[in-house]
């Protein structure tokens, strides 16, 4: 905006009060907020959920590491030869 004898002119040509414009700027700050202040709500969202899904994956983590340890037990129990098995007391 430029400032000539008779108020603010802005670049398009038209002229506004001079005190017009801070009233102007307020309401475009404040629609500003009410436009930002959406996103921000949704990103609070999206952060509280991110949290709760790290929590879910971490315990199916720990399960699945669980049913590993269980599962390496089984095989050796299942596929472990009989020699094996007979070396802690029978004679060979």
């Amino acid at each position: 905006m430029l400032r000539d004898d008779r108020g603010w002119r802005a670049r398009g040509g038209g002229y506004r009060d001079a005190e017009g414009c801070p009233g102007t700027a307020l309401e475009a700050n404040e629609r500003w907020e009410q436009l930002a202040a959406e996103p921000r709500a949704e990103n609070t969202q999206l952060r509280e959920e991110n949290v709760r899904l790290r929590e879910a994956l971490a315990q199916r983590d720990a399960r699945v590491r669980q049913m590993a340890a269980e599962l390496a037990v089984l095989n050796l129990l299942a596929f472990a030869s009989p020699r094996s098995s007979a070396a802690g007391g029978e004679p060979g």
